[in-house]
């Protein structure tokens, strides 16, 4: 009965934090002039930006006092509340708007029975996955239990604590759970029944934001794309590194789409608050896992590409020569930077001096000629790993299907948008796959463990990009008046 209102309880804090996220997005909604400002944030963002928000503000908790006092679990839910009542019309209007056509409702009926089982799936499972109870799972307990940042759980390299420099966004959600626990079973207050349920929002999150951005560029068939990634098995199982496992991979696969998406639309056209969320989502990211700032660094990369890939020299030329344009390009990338630069101040700055354990490897040390010339041979081995990989029952068809949409032919040229998805996932898994070709630990030892969950972090654009292709190609039957012969993988 107890684990029964604990679950409850989760849910009514889930809800606070959804509608919060409304009220978050009508504030950073004024940076955009525009009279359509909402139109391009869906119920997704809402849930993202709620949670991003909850975990900014008590990341600056930590940051002041190095612990989260009794106090400042009851601020932070006082301010969900207030903001949770500001943002409820907002809410009601808005998803009113997403449920106009009964062909949306019907099919929107067929997921939520699908996430009324994942959700209770979830409610009953412990944390199963190594890294969710040894690194995320232990963090939350030791600061719901009040332990400090500056103490011993986090300076002393010996303690059994894994990776203590690790970012804290998950550990910080994962924390009220306890906090709950606390107050409604203290006889059973680091029982982690029921953790997984944390992170089934945002496959509903993730599902809602791959429909809204593959409508924008196929449009009718986003919802097939939320098929394609609900029902893939890396998202729903409990399995090491997937959705449910309590790992903190799937939150960040969905960080890291929203703001790659955000930013391809909104630079294309000149959103300043879809650029703010893209910069926001990054920033999340970063709070979510390491590999965040791998991320950032891949968004800035393609940003420029991008735009030399649709212009020629001369153009490119010409833009910078134009004050006007200059502007217009920094302007943008101004309004990225405001988003993400709090994030990585924070991201950066409370783990520092924290030690790694005297059993972790540096990759800085592998960056050397007498390495290098050891691990020429590894490449081989990774990629045939990696071909194996796409295959696994884990992931359904959808890396072999969007390996053969890709050598179809298009009937329509790239959209900026789509070429920017493209690039990015492109250097995703090329980045990925360098760490394991120069990677200190047993290479067999590591691709087992680490792969599968990393290919997860580009699972949901790769969806939105295989349903792209295919309706490029012809076989969803779209546009056909206006299509014509053009490109390839990256051409126009």
């Amino acid at each position: 009965m107890l684990q029964v209102i604990l679950t409850a309880v989760v849910l009514i804090f889930l809800l606070l934090v959804w509608l919060a996220g409304w009220a978050w997005l009508e504030i950073f909604s004024r940076f955009e002039p525009k009279a359509n400002r909402l139109l391009q944030a869906g119920p997704a963002d809402a849930f993202l930006i709620g949670i991003t928000m909850l975990g900014m503000a008590s990341y600056s908790i930590l940051w002041v006092f190095g612990t989260m006092p009794p106090l400042g679990y009851w601020a932070m839910l006082g301010l969900q509340l207030v903001l949770a009542i500001l943002g409820l019309r907002l809410a009601i209007r808005r998803c009113q708007g997403h449920l106009e056509k009964k062909r949306s409702r019907s099919l929107w009926a067929i997921l939520l029975i699908w996430f009324l089982v994942l959700g209770l799936f979830a409610a009953q499972l412990p944390l199963l996955g190594y890294d969710a109870r040894a690194i995320y799972g232990l963090k939350a307990k030791i600061l719901a239990d009040g332990g400090s940042l500056w103490g011993p759980d986090f300076r002393d390299p010996y303690r059994l604590h894994f990776a203590s420099n690790y970012p804290l966004l998950i550990p910080i959600l994962e924390s009220f759970f306890f906090r709950f626990r606390l107050l409604i079973d203290p006889n059973h207050a680091w029982c982690d029944v029921g953790v997984p349920l944390l992170f089934w929002p945002f496959v509903i999150a993730g599902t809602t934001m791959i429909v809204e951005n593959a409508n924008r560029l196929a449009p009718g068939w986003g919802f097939l794309a939320g098929l394609v990634w609900v029902f893939t098995p890396m998202v729903w199982r409990a399995s090491e590194g997937a959705g449910l496992s309590g790992c903190a991979d799937l939150p960040f696969a969905v960080f890291t789409a929203a703001a790659v998406c955000h930013i391809a639309f909104g630079w294309s056209a000149g959103n300043r608050f879809e650029l703010l969320l893209g910069g926001i989502y990054s920033g999340a990211a970063m709070l979510t896992k390491q590999e965040g700032i791998i991320a950032l660094g891949l968004i800035l990369l393609t940003i420029p590409l991008n735009q030399l890939m649709e212009q020629d020299a001369k153009s490119i030329a010409g833009i910078w020569a134009r004050p006007k344009c200059r502007n217009d390009c920094l302007l943008k990338l101004g309004f990225f930077l405001l988003g993400v630069v709090p994030f990585v101040a924070l991201g950066r700055g409370l783990p520092a001096g924290m030690p790694q354990q005297a059993y972790m490897r540096s990759y800085a040390a592998t960056l050397s000629w007498d390495w290098l010339t050891q691990v020429v041979n590894r490449p081989v081995v990774v990629l045939g790993f990696a071909l194996k990989e796409f295959i696994g029952n884990h992931w359904g068809l959808v890396w072999l299907v969007l390996a053969i949409a890709l050598l179809m032919r298009r009937k329509r040229c790239l959209s900026p948008e789509v070429r920017f998805l493209r690039l990015f996932v492109a250097f995703l898994l090329m980045s990925y796959s360098g760490i394991f070709v120069v990677t200190p630990y047993p290479l067999s030892y590591h691709l087992n463990t680490a792969y599968a969950r990393l290919v997860l972090h580009t699972l949901p654009l790769a969806t939105v990009i295989l349903i792209e292709q295919l309706a490029a190609t012809g076989w969803l039957a779209i546009n056909r008046s206006s299509e014509t012969s053009c490109g390839t993988l990256f051409a126009r």
